[in-house]
C-alpha cells in the first residue's frame, strides 16, 4: 500500500514534469453595450500555474540577505515565481474575479498596497529613500505575488490539488530538519564547535523565521496528514524537534499554548501526540548522544567538554531583550509624534542609523505599522484582519482549513509581539491556499 505522503510526492512530480507551453495571455478588445473597451484575458497553458506554484513551494524556505545600491531585502529563489504569479493574476484582480473567503482579495491587495505606497512616499520625503524602505515596498509586491499565485493554483486545481500541496509543506520542512541534524553533527564532530551557533536556523538563516515555518508545518501536519499513516508521527516529531532546537523563546511559548488549546478543544488527539513526543525524544537522544559517543570512542575530546557545549545552547540573552523593549518604546514615541499618517516607511531605521550609526528595526509588527503607517495606514491592515477573524468566527461548518487558519493566525499574532512577521513568505503562500474557495471542478482561469 502506498501512503498518502508518498502519493503527494508522486502527484508533485507528475505535476511539474508535464511539458509546458509558455504562452501567457491572449488579449482582445471588445465593445460592450455601454461603449467601453474591455480586455478579455485567458491563460492558455494549464500547466504554467502548476509549474510556478510548485517552484515557489519548493524554494520558499530559502532566504538570502541581498543588497544592491539603495535596495536591501531578503532574496528567495521562489520570488521569481511569485512575481510571475502576480503578473498572471493582475487581470483577474482588476476584474475582481480572483476571490478569497471572508475578505475581498482584490480590494485587500489594492488598499494595503496604497497604504505601503503612501507611507513610502512620506518616508522618502522626510527621511530619504533608504535601502530598507525600498526593500520593504518591493517585498510587499512579492508577498502579494505569493498570495496571488497560490490563489490561482487553488482555483485551477481545486480541493484535491490544495490538500496535496498543504501535505507537502510538512514533508519539505521535515526534510530540512533532517539535513540540519546531519549538518550539526558534522559541526560538532569535525569543526571547532565553540565558535559555531548550534541553534537550528534551517534554510532561512534565522532561528525565529525558521521557527515560524516549522509551526506552520506543525499545524498543517496535524490537520491534513493522515493520522493512520505510520510516517505521520515521525514527520511531526522532526518538526517539533527542529522547533525545540531553534531555541526561539517566543516560538516555544506559542507552540505550548497552541498544543494545549488543541488538546482542550479535541482538535489534536492525545493518543497521537504521545507518539509524536516519544519519537521526538528518540530523535533528541540520537542528536545529542551520537556525537558524544563517537567523540568518546575516538577520544577526540573529553566527555565534559563535548557535553557541556552541546547542552549549553541558550535562548537569546539580556542584550536581545533590552533591544526589543527599546525598539517598542521608541516606536510608540515615534507614533505619538506622528499619530495620523505615521513617520513614513523606514523612519525608525533611518533615525537609529543617524543617531547611533547602527541598523535596528522595530521588533513588534502592530507597533511598527502604527509608527510608520500611522492610524490611517495601520487601520487598513487591522480592518482586513478583523474581517478575516469575524468571518472565521461566523463560519458554522468546522473544516480542517478553518482550524488550520485559526492555528496559523494565532502563530502570527503571537510571534508578532516580539518580531516583525509580516514578511513571512510561507504564511502568504499558505494563506492563499486556505482562503481561496476551492471548487470540485477545475477553474478555467478565464474572465467572462
Amino acid at each position: 500500500m502506498v501512503s498518502s505522503e508518498c502519493r503527494c510526492y508522486i502527484s508533485f512530480i507528475s505535476n511539474i514534469t508535464c511539458r509546458p507551453r509558455f504562452t501567457f495571455y491572449t488579449a482582445k478588445k471588445t465593445h460592450t453595450l455601454k461603449g467601453k473597451n474591455h480586455h478579455l484575458f485567458q491563460i492558455k497553458d494549464k500547466n504554467l500555474i502548476s509549474w510556478l506554484f510548485y517552484g515557489a513551494l519548493s524554494f520558499v524556505f530559502v532566504h538570502y540577505s541581498f543588497s544592491f545600491s539603495t535596495i536591501s531585502f531578503n532574496l528567495c529563489p521562489a520570488d521569481l515565481a511569485a512575481d510571475a504569479g502576480l503578473i498572471l493574476a493582475l487581470p483577474f484582480l482588476i476584474d475582481k474575479t480572483l476571490s478569497w473567503k471572508f475578505i475581498p482579495f482584490p480590494s485587500f491587495v489594492l488598499y494595503t498596497s496604497l497604504a505601503f505606497l503612501f507611507s513610502f512616499l512620506i518616508g522618502g520625503i522626510y527621511w530619504g529613500w533608504t535601502p530598507w524602505a525600498n526593500g520593504k515596498i518591493l517585498g510587499w509586491c512579492v508577498l502579494m505575488g505569493y498570495a496571488s499565485l497560490s490563489t490561482l493554483f487553488t482555483k485551477q486545481g481545486g480541493e484535491k490539488a490544495r490538500t496535496q500541496s498543504l501535505c507537502l509543506i510538512p514533508l519539505f520542512l521535515a526534510s530540512i530538519v533532517g539535513f540540519e541534524v546531519i549538518h550539526q553533527w558534522i559541526n560538532i564532530l569535525f569543526l571547532h564547535y565553540p565558535n559555531i551557533d548550534l541553534s537550528f536556523t534551517g534554510l532561512a538563516n534565522n532561528r525565529n523565521a525558521f521557527a515560524i515555518q516549522l509551526m506552520i508545518g506543525i499545524v498543517l501536519g496535524h490537520m491534513f496528514l493522515s493520522q493512520k499513516a505510520s510516517s505521520t508521527p515521525w514527520i511531526l516529531s522532526l518538526l517539533y524537534t527542529g522547533l525545540f532546537l531553534s531555541w526561539s523563546r517566543s516560538a516555544h511559548i506559542t507552540i505550548l499554548i497552541l498544543v494545549t488549546a488543541g488538546l482542550a478543544l479535541k482538535i489534536v488527539s492525545w493518543h497521537h501526540l504521545k507518539k509524536v513526543v516519544f519519537y521526538s525524544a528518540i530523535i533528541l537522544t540520537a542528536y545529542y548522544g551520537i556525537p558524544w559517543l563517537i567523540k568518546e570512542i575516538y577520544m577526540l575530546t573529553g566527555r565534559s567538554q563535548a557535553l557541556s557545549y552541546i547542552f549549553s545552547i541558550q535562548y537569546s540573552g539580556f542584550t536581545s531583550d533590552h533591544e526589543r523593549w527599546y525598539t517598542c518604546y521608541e516606536a510608540i514615541k515615534l507614533w505619538l509624534s506622528h499619530p495620523l499618517l505615521g513617520a513614513g516607511l523606514g523612519a525608525f531605521v533611518a533615525r537609529e542609523f543617524t543617531q547611533a550609526q547602527r541598523f535596528l528595526a522595530i521588533h513588534n509588527t502592530p507597533i511598527w505599522l502604527l509608527a510608520e503607517f500611522g492610524i490611517a495606514g495601520a487601520s487598513v491592515f487591522f480592518y482586513y484582519g478583523f474581517r478575516l477573524l469575524r468571518g472565521l468566527w461566523q463560519e458554522r461548518k468546522t473544516s480542517p482549513e478553518t482550524q488550520a487558519l485559526w492555528g496559523i493566525l494565532f502563530i502570527m499574532a503571537s510571534m508578532s509581539m516580539a518580531h516583525e512577521v509580516l514578511y513571512q513568505k510561507l504564511f502568504w503562500l499558505v494563506l492563499g491556499l486556505l482562503l481561496a474557495p476551492a471548487e470540485k471542478q477545475k477553474f478555467s482561469l478565464k474572465n467572462k
